[in-house]
């Protein structure tokens, strides 16, 4: 299995790997006691609270802006780290150990060298690559790394750690997927990426569309409030306490080295779909052009993953949040997921939406767009019964949505595959949801899950043209055919003229073999 699938699947295959557990055990030393929490910031103590305060009328809530552009949204993380003077909250599921990972955490070690205060908090399914580098930046002054319901021993790989571990499978394959970064409390970033070269094109092999949100305002001082309830909660633990000895010496590169689209062979790009200029630009000019809105952002309890009670964990989870605002919809209803497995509840709704004269949109992955073949084959037994009541389905096209770039060795040109992993929302043309939440049981049951609703009708325009410009250049809109009820998927070229392909679109012969194979033996309850 390659790297990738691992990495970005690997939850998922999490749940199988009991059955392969044949000895050996470990556990947790004990929990050394956490440090206290922060005091608040005043508005405008630093440059950040100013430029956030400049940004917003008096009258205003909160502003944001969308960061659906890769490029824009590794700048506005790294302006944020690099301007920051007091304090940096970073959360994540997954920062890699590859060129961008590296970068991300070595601009975090030279923001504590200068006097900011970093609290960084990641969930270990993915730690391996990058146990070592949190050695050398856990004891660094102004630092503290915690790990997310961590693995005792045997840190070397995926299949160790649950190897290690027989009688904890069920507790491990809990995972936190939030995705947030506060700086200075004043402004954040939160959305669907994780830190990785895929998110953010700098990945040969593929690239994830995707989208997160820069904020300020009233916003950011909730978003704050949910990562201090997850730094001390139970289920997170001080990295050195696992990881054993602190490590030494320089992190490398240096800050200035992270890639960009610049620097694997595309030109640079100033401006994104929305016509929006640079992070970097704005800024150096101390103003941040937002679009202004009222909002809410809410998280699962930490303590999800010490539940196992499916009816308590789907009427307080994140995802019923997210399902209840749905439920809501008068007119119109835009969905964006990567992976969609509706259960029984979920068609329900897709129905009494139905019923209601609601026009449901749905964005999801096609067979060779998705990175899961089990999330797929659940998807699947769902698709025509969508269909049938009435949803616009499209599938992204892997190809289509892939960028064109040239690779470092050689610098040869290749395509990536294009995977959508972004999670969004737009009911009536008013409401946006953003956040971490996959419309599929392993957000429902399994893991922890950040988002925000947003009430901006200029917003939702916003969401609403970066999907349809997905859409439009790099998805198939799947039908049943009139007579047979076959699936069928409609693709456009670049003149706006349709064909119709009758087969699962750029899948090959095994992917459908292990589609197959593989459909009848999943229960959802394990993705």
């Amino acid at each position: 299995m390659k790297r990738t699938c691992w990495r970005h699947c690997g939850s998922r295959m999490a749940a199988f790997l009991s059955a392969l557990v044949l000895s050996a055990c470990g556990s947790l030393p004990p929990k050394p006691p956490h440090s206290g929490g922060r005091a608040p910031l005043s508005a405008g103590d630093t440059r950040l609270g100013s430029i956030a305060r400049d940004s917003l009328s008096p009258a205003q809530s909160s502003g944001f802006r969308l960061l659906p552009q890769a490029d824009h949204a590794l700048e506005a993380r790294m302006q944020l780290i690099a301007r920051a003077e007091r304090t940096l909250d970073v959360q994540y599921y997954l920062i890699a150990g590859d060129a961008t990972g590296r970068a991300f955490l070595t601009a975090l070690s030279h923001a504590a060298a200068r006097g900011v205060q970093v609290r960084l908090l990641i969930d270990d399914l993915h730690t391996a690559q990058i146990d070592p580098i949190l050695r050398a930046l856990a004891p660094q002054g102004n630092v503290e790394v915690r790990l997310f319901n961590p693995f005792c021993c045997a840190r070397s790989g995926l299949v160790s750690r649950f190897l290690s571990s027989p009688g904890e499978v069920r507790r491990l394959n809990h995972r936190m997927h939030n995705k947030l970064m506060v700086a200075d409390q004043a402004i954040a970033v939160a959305g669907g990426r994780n830190i990785a070269d895929e998110y953010f094109a700098s990945s040969p092999e593929q690239e994830f569309v995707d989208m997160d949100a820069l904020m300020v305002g009233a916003i950011v001082d909730q978003l704050t409030s949910i990562f201090a309830r997850y730094w001390d909660s139970g289920p997170v633990w001080p990295a050195l306490a696992v990881l054993g000895q602190a490590g030494t010496g320089v992190l490398e590169p240096e800050p200035s080295t992270i890639p960009t689209l610049g620097s694997i062979g595309s030109e640079e790009v100033t401006e994104d779909v929305l016509g929006q200029a640079s992070p970097s630009a704005e800024f150096a000019q101390g103003r941040l052009t937002l679009v202004a809105g009222s909002a809410y952002a809410f998280a699962d309890s930490p303590s999800k993953v010490l539940l196992h009670d499916e009816d308590y964990l789907l009427a307080s989870s994140a995802i019923s949040r997210v399902s209840e605002a749905m439920a809501g919809a008068q007119r119109e209803l835009t969905v964006a997921t990567p992976y969609l497995i509706p259960r029984e509840r979920g068609m329900a709704l897709i129905r009494q939406l139905a019923d209601n004269g609601v026009r449901v949109n749905v964005l999801t992955n096609s067979m060779a767009a998705n990175d899961s073949i089990f999330a797929h084959a659940a998807y699947a037994r769902y698709r025509r019964g969508m269909l049938r009541a009435g949803v616009q389905l499209y599938e992204l096209s892997p190809a289509r949505a892939g960028a064109a770039k040239r690779v470092r060795s050689g610098m040869r040109a290749v395509r990536s595959l294009g995977r959508l992993h972004t999670k969004a929302v737009v009911i009536d043309r008013t409401s946006v949801y953003i956040g971490s939440v996959n419309m599929d049981p392993r957000s429902a049951d399994k893991n922890t899950e950040l988002g925000m609703w947003i009430e901006s009708p200029e917003l939702a325009q916003q969401m609403l043209e970066v999907l349809e410009a997905t859409r439009r250049l790099g998805a198939y809109r799947v039908q049943l055919a009139p007579d047979t009820e076959a699936l069928r998927w409609i693709a456009w070229d670049e003149h706006g003229a349709e064909s119709a392909l009758f087969a699962e679109p750029e899948s090959t012969p095994l992917m459908r073999l292990q589609n197959l194979l593989v459909a009848p033996l999943v229960p959802e309850s394990l993705l």
